[in-house]
């Protein structure tokens, strides 16, 4: 009896790769918590994100089908979700010493969960399968393919060009400023579209032409998926119009914006939880001819002021959603 529980111990390691995962986080026995239970039964959209997360944060070492090629790294296909989760949260936070936690300190909570999500969805090495094609050790990895820009950061390479974004539109880029945009909640595309229009003045702000102009297109289209994957937030600047009239106003932003202000197309704003006195500021200017754009200009027109406070009111209170970014 002994010898088995033994040898059924030897299994377990060798399918999670290495023991001090288990020995370091206890904690995956503490019961599930609410926000876990989502990633029971994950949707398609959860798997969607947590791959395009794995594409940025994990494929390095553990590779996209969660079998790593590095000898000493563990594998992660078919590990049950709320463990994954947790153990990437005992990165997080410094309890789980065996790597940094730079690794994923900059992944909000519904990032680490899709991911670990992803994974577990992923069918799992078994342990009389032969050795993953191309295995390496780490100190040989890391001389076959160096990349001493990127380091464990996938967004590192942007970071010094995203410090002045932050002074205004926060580190997550959900603004807590009164009167600025929150970042979150947009298509990528949405965002490259944004910051050339404030290049080529068709949007026309002077320190906003001269930050994007000190850009390269590589370096916004990775700010765009940043901004992406994170979480949104609804703004805290509810508005002073009447909701019920801007609901009404609305029905005729549906067909580009979403019923509730969540946009579907990759090139349309979401709307949904967007600052109140900024989405007033952005309508004027439309109206203005301040940023240049004819359908815009047609409808901010045709609306007073008054209409512009109410929409303001009602897509403030909306519950903005996060973008299903592919690859």
């Amino acid at each position: 009896m002994k010898r088995s529980m033994q040898a059924l111990s030897a299994v377990i390691i060798v399918l999670l790769g290495t023991a001090p995962a288990l020995a370091q986080v206890e904690s995956t026995s503490r019961s599930i918590e609410e926000q876990e239970r989502a990633a029971l039964f994950p949707s398609a959209r959860m798997i969607e994100l947590g791959r395009t997360v794995a594409i940025s944060a994990c494929d390095n070492c553990h590779n996209l089908d969660g079998i790593s090629r590095i000898v000493g790294e563990p594998h992660l296909a078919g590990q049950r979700t709320i463990y994954l989760y947790r153990v990437l949260q005992a990165y997080q936070d410094g309890t789980h010493t065996n790597v940094p936690s730079r690794h994923v300190s900059y992944l909000n909570k519904d990032a680490l969960l899709a991911v670990s999500a992803y994974y577990a969805s992923l069918s799992p090495i078994w342990v009389d399968a032969p050795p993953p094609p191309t295995a390496v050790t780490s100190d040989q990895a890391s001389t076959a393919a160096p990349d001493e820009s990127s380091g464990d950061d996938p967004f590192l390479g942007i970071r010094k060009a995203m410090k002045k974004c932050t002074k205004c539109h926060d580190e997550t880029g959900n603004s807590t400023s009164s009167g600025m945009p929150s970042l979150t909640a947009q298509d990528p595309e949405y965002f490259i579209s944004s910051m050339q229009a404030y290049v080529d003045g068709s949007r026309n702000h002077k320190m906003m032409k001269k930050l994007a102009g000190r850009l390269d297109s590589a370096t916004i289209k990775d700010m765009g998926v940043f901004y992406a994957v994170q979480k949104p937030v609804r703004s805290e600047t509810q508005g002073e119009g009447d909701a019920k009239a801007g609901r009404q106003l609305s029905e005729d932003c549906a067909t580009c914006h979403g019923a509730d202000g969540n946009a579907g197309g990759k090139k349309m704003p979401t709307l949904a939880g967007q600052d109140a006195r900024y989405f007033i500021k952005a309508m004027k200017a439309y109206k203005d001819g301040v940023r240049q754009h004819d359908d815009m200009f047609e409808v901010a027109d045709a609306l007073s002021e008054q209409d512009f406070k109410d929409l303001a009111t009602y897509y403030a209170a909306q519950e903005p959603h996060q973008r299903d970014v592919r690859t």
